[in-house]
């Protein structure tokens, strides 16, 4: 009775059975699409960091030495600039050293420039054009992403739930191959008996039969999607076992 077997091994693996958040948890922790959404999630925000360049502080530095007939100026500048995006401004900061040789004249500078703009540029709305654009670009992957995600849980969800049908089908099958037997050896006892005539005995062994090849595509169809969910799972097949009440599913 090698079906019962089978049966038996089957069902006494159970300890190690899947619900759906445990199928949920290891998709995605194991499966190669959710590693990818997250990589393209992670483009977006580096796009989002390169975009905001122009909200740095640009530091300068430079050096003139003049020659003007028996005079020598060395003059050394150093500057700081930011652009306050939100408000579409600029701030400079500048210190000038600047020294004459022929009497050691020395001079300190330092100024602040502030520019505001009126009108195209109001509000920063063309400085921040950039970084609105890219930000759009991460809110839209974003739900872009979660759609992406849920759409691939649910079809293979899908897979667990034909799973559970499959285990089922083998169950049942395997009660009715029980019964079958149960049934051939009560109508063989009845036959010896001359209770029942051969014929009887002849229908009774092709129900037998019957119920025995039914049990058979219910196992290769049980095996065929526990392979599908392994690989998917990234798991041995024999640990491809759902845990699902199929009876109380509920479909919207």
């Amino acid at each position: 009775m090698k079906f019962l077997l089978i049966t038996v091994l089957f069902f006494s693996a159970n300890i190690s059975a899947l619900t759906q958040y445990e199928f949920v948890q290891r998709l995605k922790s194991t499966h190669p699409f959710f590693k990818q959404q997250a990589l393209i999630g992670q483009i977006r925000q580096i796009e989002k960091q390169a975009s905001s360049a122009n909200e740095d502080w640009i530091l300068a530095a430079n050096s003139d030495l003049q020659n003007d007939n028996s005079t020598r100026t060395n003059t050394i500048k150093f500057s700081a600039r930011k652009k306050i995006v939100s408000l579409g401004s600029e701030l400079i900061f500048a210190k000038t050293l600047s020294k004459k040789n022929q009497n050691s004249e020395r001079r300190n500078q330092f100024s602040v420039d502030y520019s505001h703009p009126l009108l195209r540029n109001s509000n920063g709305v063309n400085d921040r054009l950039d970084g609105d654009i890219a930000q759009i670009s991460i809110d839209k992957n974003r739900l872009q992403r979660a759609e992406a995600e849920e759409d691939f849980i649910l079809q293979n969800l899908q897979r667990l739930v034909n799973l559970a049908y499959a285990q089922e089908r083998q169950r049942i099958n395997a009660q009715r191959l029980t019964l079958a037997g149960q049934e051939l050896d009560l109508v063989r006892q009845k036959f010896n008996a001359s209770v029942v005539d051969k014929v009887d005995v002849l229908s009774q062994q092709d129900a037998y039969q019957s119920a025995e090849q039914q049990l058979f595509l219910a196992q290769q169809d049980l095996l065929s999607l526990q392979s599908e969910v392994a690989i998917i799972l990234n798991i041995e097949p024999d640990f491809a076992i759902a845990e699902i009440d199929i009876y109380t599913l509920k479909y919207y």
